[in-house]
């Protein structure tokens, strides 16, 4: 879990509006990277529609930002974070790939929870002090309630999946 904190103001990473949308296209990828692979596990039938919402709501996320930076001619340029995010990413991937049945599941969906309160907590005290341009900063209001509400529904899931 991310702690409840505020991060100060020197220690917040200076993002450009480039970066920022790097930054967006890396969750997303890491995200459906994670939903193909639980799609093909065996799972539950919440674990398995969850999968799947996050697989078409981060790929059209990712459309979206496509289309926002070709609209602002915007190069997407990584920094620390992005790369960090990435590398992150990857490497929960390959735990995850591992791992089959109940533990993929109980794995995957702890992962989900813990990696969207992570981005709510860059989103909130990393990107949006940062971001410049106003449909950047639209495109983040929208993205935040996507990702708050799969924090959401991945708490619940693990309720459930605790109790079994």
């Amino acid at each position: 879990m991310v702690p409840d904190t505020v991060v100060p103001p020197a220690q917040i990473e200076k993002f450009t509006d480039a970066q920022i949308l790097a930054w967006v296209l890396t969750l997303d990828g890491n995200e459906v990277a994670a939903a193909n692979v639980a799609g093909k596990k065996m799972m539950g039938p919440e674990a398995t529609a969850y999968a799947g919402m996050l697989l078409d709501q981060h790929t059209a996320d990712a459309a979206q930002t496509e289309r926002l930076a070709k609209k602002l001619k915007v190069a997407l340029a990584a920094n620390e974070s992005v790369d960090q995010l990435r590398s992150d990413g990857a490497g929960e991937l390959a735990a995850l790939s591992s791992l089959d049945g109940k533990d993929f599941e109980h794995a995957y969906i702890d992962a989900m929870a813990k990696g969207h309160a992570k981005a709510l907590e860059t989103i909130d005290s990393q990107l949006v002090p940062n971001a410049v341009n106003d449909a950047v900063k639209k495109r983040w209001a929208e993205l935040r309630v996507h990702v708050a509400a799969h924090l959401d529904q991945a708490k619940r899931l693990q309720d459930r999946t605790a109790s079994r």
